[in-house]
């Protein structure tokens, strides 16, 4: 009489770790592929971040935008809201004085383009001295081409501004934005007149 062992087959070894395998590889295969979403989620929504941000320091310089003048360093008058060589310069009240330092709460601001990088710039005084102070603050990356318009007092869009002989401040700027991954965009803002 043959007395019965217990235990594996080779056999059935061999499958069953043919089977954790398939199962491993696939396993592996599902945590990349979520490890790489969750990658890609994280970008768009850090670039969604940037461009909303980016529009929201727009809206407030352009809803807080002043008709007040400026003279620049040579002493010229410049206007309140001038574009100029792909650059858009204005004047914005609500310049926040929280150490109560002796300056005005107006400040002059301009938007450019440099190497695919929408940038913000402001001048520490308002009126300019020969050798101005000035921070740049990029604010987004990836930008092919910016333009601008501008509403005027008889509803007409101007791709210049201010018009020959006009003064003070448009009706609304439309900012448009070409940008590398999502196209072109376009924003209005309306300005206080």
């Amino acid at each position: 009489m043959r007395r019965r062992v217990s235990g594996f087959t080779l056999i059935e070894l061999v499958v069953a770790t043919a089977v954790f395998a398939v199962i491993s590889v696939a396993a592996v295969t599902t945590v990349i592929s979520t490890i790489e979403t969750r990658d890609r989620v994280r970008e768009q929504s850090t670039r969604l971040q940037a461009l909303e941000r980016t529009f929201l320091i727009m809206r407030q310089d352009f809803t807080q935008a002043s008709a007040r003048t400026i003279r620049d360093r040579f002493g010229d008058r410049r206007p309140a809201m001038l574009l100029e060589v792909e650059t858009l310069e204005l004047t914005r009240s609500g310049y926040v004085n929280p150490l109560n330092r002796p300056r005005s709460t107006l400040q002059r601001v301009a938007y450019f383009m440099e190497e695919n990088v929408l940038i913000r710039r402001h001048w520490q005084a308002l009126d300019q001295p020969h050798d101005p102070q000035t921070s740049d603050a990029p604010l987004l990356e990836g930008v092919e081409n910016v333009a601008f318009r501008f509403l005027d007092q008889n509803r007409e869009w101007l791709e210049i501004w201010p018009p020959a002989g006009e003064e003070g401040l448009p009706r609304a700027v439309e900012i448009t934005l070409e940008l590398e991954d999502y196209g072109e965009i376009r924003r209005l803002f309306l300005v206080p007149f």
